[in-house]
């Protein structure tokens, strides 16, 4: 406004040929204002017609006319185009040297007056949030959005979201409509794109119980935790501000950060702030301050006879979720079971042989230790018989924090050579596709150091006069039972593969209740159950009644059903059932716990 008074000074000093003097100098109260204007009156039209002269000394002199700040045009009478609310008329006169001007304001409340918080916002996000309304003639009207060209509707509380385009200007207008007329007000809003750096990274594998629908979450198990932020628009460096639950952090050092977390979850909320604009992320740090639980079947100090070793391993993180399946070999010496590794060592020379997973439940991880590998790479020659200490298993257990536990267990092992006896299994064969249930009633077998499934399955075939088809090849991933025959089963005819569609019969094994792939990768154990079936889809129609099967052979080969067979055949009939309910096998199981004191 002062650079168009100065022109218009400018202008009526030229037409005056005149020097310009001071409103305030000598002899300018000799210049006269006469006008019509009611300073301070409140009018209700639009178009304020007025007349305005000046005069000196008695005569007639030019007179300039502005209205708020733009020369209008007249001859002593004037029409001027009013805004809403106050309007600032000024009259001007110069002549003989001096300068006068006088100021009237006029109110109009003659159409619309909007209403709206544009011009106080800060703009987030992307997204503009603002209110709108507007009167006519002082009363209520009806009022609409436009942004960048499309009609905005409004909320049930009256606000408006205009989603900012970058890199153009961004046109609003808010429109009234009243008394037959209508009335705009326009906005314009530039808006480039706000980037925001920081380390404050996405970990997805969180507990989904943890999860919110939305949100990033960064986990720790420090409580001292610095990160670094910065933001920019466009390509200009802008201010951060940030937030740590709700508490404003100041800088540590230039665009960095350093807060202490609580136990539990915490908010950082980071804003990149230009002018009146600004980008929010926010972000969740999850502070975990509790432990790793790890159990284990290994008791300390326990001897084991033979080379091989089962023992599982729980591990469940901080909020109770499993730790475990394998996703990837570290190397030669060791296998990484998503977070367990387990290692096998004799007294203080390291834990260097790899414990390959066995098999796996949802809860569970079973390994498999070769121990007389682990005499081998610590360089200890076995003797016949003798009983070597000091073999030590170490667990160690990384969670989704990256942190790591060690469990170790010390072990006696009891060498004993090839072929000689370490224990006894459980021993069916079944052919529940036949409707037969048992081939052969369930059997503890007898189990010998170095004995793979294969050669457990050979010898008790040829025993019980079993003659046995074998096949090995990539496809079946190792040695396969394919047909066995006898002449008193089936009429002497070989069972075995005889199609390749589905639903056909087909020799599998399970041991401990899971299916195995090939015969001379797998080692039964002591108290393991072995159970070669004849059955259809690969063993779809094998149900879990292991410990009923075990029970079974215990009786049977320890001769405890002599003179006292009702439980033991009662059991025997539920176990060769094609499709045994769950009650009659919990039943079967009582019985025979209870009739034999199992």
């Amino acid at each position: 406004m002062k650079r168009r008074i100065a022109k218009i000074l400018i202008l009526i000093l030229a037409l005056s040929a005149l020097p310009t003097v001071s409103a305030c100098s000598a002899g300018a109260g000799r210049i006269q204002f006469a006008s019509d204007i009611a300073d301070g009156e409140t009018v209700t039209e639009w178009i304020y017609n007025f007349s305005a002269a000046a005069a000196y000394g008695g005569r007639p002199i030019p007179i300039a006319v502005s209205v708020n700040g733009v020369m209008i045009e007249g001859n002593g009478d004037y029409a001027a185009r009013l805004t809403d609310g106050a309007n600032a008329v000024k009259l001007y006169a110069a002549v003989d040297g001096e300068f006068a001007e006088k100021e009237y304001t006029v109110n109009c409340n003659a159409g619309f007056r909007f209403f709206t918080d544009i011009d106080s916002l800060t703009v987030d996000t992307g997204v503009l949030k603002f209110s709108a309304r507007a009167t006519y003639k002082g009363m209520a009207c009806s009022s609409y959005a436009i942004g960048n060209g499309g009609l905005l509707e409004a909320d049930a509380w009256g606000f408006y979201n205009l989603n900012l385009r970058t890199g153009v200007t961004n046109e609003i207008s808010l429109n009234g409509i009243g008394g037959g007329e209508t009335g705009r007000r326009e906005y314009e809003i530039d808006f480039g794109e706000f980037t925001v750096i920081n380390n404050l990274i996405n970990i997805d594998i969180v507990p989904k119980h943890l999860v919110p629908e939305s949100g990033r979450y960064y986990h720790t198990v420090f409580p001292d935790f610095s990160f670094f932020a910065m933001g920019l628009y466009g390509a200009e460096n802008c201010d951060v501000r940030v937030m740590f639950n709700d508490v404003p952090v100041g800088e540590s050092a230039p665009r960095n950060y350093a807060i202490t977390l609580k136990p539990g979850v915490n908010s950082v909320a980071v804003r990149a702030i230009y002018g009146s604009m600004s980008h929010l992320r926010k972000y969740t740090v999850v502070y975990n301050d509790k432990e790793i639980d790890i159990k284990t079947s290994i008791e300390e100090g326990k001897t084991n006879v033979g080379s091989r070793m089962v023992f599982s391993v729980e591990a469940r993180g901080s909020y109770g979720e499993v730790i475990g399946n394998e996703k990837e070999k570290l190397d030669e010496d060791e296998v990484y079971l998503g977070g367990i590794i387990v290692h096998g060592g004799y007294g203080e020379s390291g834990y260097n042989v790899r414990a390959p997973l066995f098999w796996d439940e949802t809860s569970r991880q079973a390994y498999q230790i070769n121990l007389t590998a682990v005499m081998a790479n610590a360089n200890v020659a076995p003797a016949h018989d003798d009983i070597y200490g000091g073999v030590k298993i170490r667990i160690a257990v990384t969670d989704m924090f990256y942190r790591t536990v060690y469990l170790i267990r010390e072990i006696q092992y009891h060498y004993v050579q090839n072929g000689s006896p370490i224990g006894r299994a459980c021993f069916t064969l079944e052919a529940r596709a036949l409707d037969t249930g048992f081939l052969e009633k369930p059997e503890m077998i007898v189990l010998n150091e170095g004995d793979t499934a294969a050669s457990v399955l050979q010898r008790a075939l040829q025993a019980r006069g079993y003659k046995a088809d074998y096949v090995n090849n990539e496809s079946t991933r190792g040695v396969r039972l394919w047909a066995v025959q006898r002449a008193d089963i089936n009429g002497g005819a070989w069972l075995g593969r005889l199609s390749s569609v589905a639903q056909a019969p087909d020799w599998n094994f399970f041991l401990n209740g899971r299916p195995g792939s090939g015969l001379d990768s797998c080692y039964p154990l002591n108290g393991d159950v072995f159970r070669m079936q004849y059955s259809i889809n690969a063993g779809a129609d094998v149900f879990g009644i292991d410990e009923l099967i075990r029970l079974l052979a215990v009786v049977y080969s320890d001769g405890l059903a002599v003179g006292n067979e009702n439980a033991y055949t009662a059991a025997l009939a539920v176990g060769g059932m094609r499709d045994p309910s769950a009650d009659a096998v919990k039943n079967a199981i009582a019985a025979l716990r209870g009739e034999y004191e199992l």
